[in-house]
């Protein structure tokens, strides 16, 4: 009857408690997982941004040399032969 009853409720609420420590433990190790994943990428990020101002100083640097090399070759006094 009754103590039956309860004893099913305990033993059912027993398992659920279990179920939800193995859940709370999964969540736990992806929030995790995913915190480290996030830190790798914005290291990425960073990593890339550090690479793009690199390359677009040395587009500026070649960009200048080449309108100095047009300037220097526009004041060349023509070769006749």
């Amino acid at each position: 009857g009754l103590k039956m009853n309860y004893e099913l409720l305990h033993k059912l609420s027993m398992e659920e408690n279990e179920e939800l420590k193995r859940e709370k433990l999964f969540l736990a190790k992806r929030n995790d997982i995913l915190h480290m994943e996030i830190e790798t990428l914005k290291k990425m990020i960073r990593e890339l941004q550090e690479e793009k101002t690199f390359l677009e100083s040395e587009v500026e640097s070649l960009k200048s040399a080449l309108t100095f090399r047009k300037e220097q070759n526009a004041y060349e006094i023509p070769q006749y032969s």
